[in-house]
Parts: structure tokens; sequence; C-alpha cells
């Protein structure tokens, strides 16, 4: 049975979070939520930026490719043509 009250749900470091917005109209519920992921969006763990371009991720997996001594000559030329 619905209790008409609307709820904020998030995944904040992998979890769902889900809380009460403590009101049943619709127009407060939407200026509720807002605040209420800005409040859960604080404890997030910091990953990679969403911003980053591919050009960026793939400078960044070429220098990773060079630095790494473990691989063959041959196995990085072949990982670079991608």
């Amino acid at each position: 049975m619905p209790s008409g009250v609307f709820f904020g749900r998030t995944k904040v470091n992998g979890k769902v979070v889900r809380q009460s917005l403590e009101t049943n109209v619709f127009t407060t519920a939407k200026l509720k939520l807002n605040d209420f992921l800005k409040e859960r969006g604080k404890g997030r763990l910091q990953g990679p930026s969403v911003l980053d371009t591919f050009k960026d991720a793939r400078l960044r997996y070429e220098e990773e490719l060079a630095s790494r001594h473990d691989l063959a000559a041959a196995l990085k030329r072949y990982r670079s043509n991608w």
C-alpha cells in the first residue's frame, strides 16, 4: 500500500541509499531531491573523471603500455595498434 511520501534514491560507493524526502507534494519533492543528491554526492569515492576524452584515455593507455617492462617489444607493438 503506497504511503504517498516521496523518496530519494542514489548510489554512494556502490551502495544504494534511500531516504524519505518527507513530503507528499511532487513539486516540493523535486526541490528536496536536488538537495538530497548534493548532500549524498559529497561522500562518493573519487574515480576517473567522466569528462575525460577518448584521446586522454588513449594517451594514458599508451604511456602505461610503454612503461611496462614485463612485456616483449612485439607485444607492445601489437597492443599499440589496436
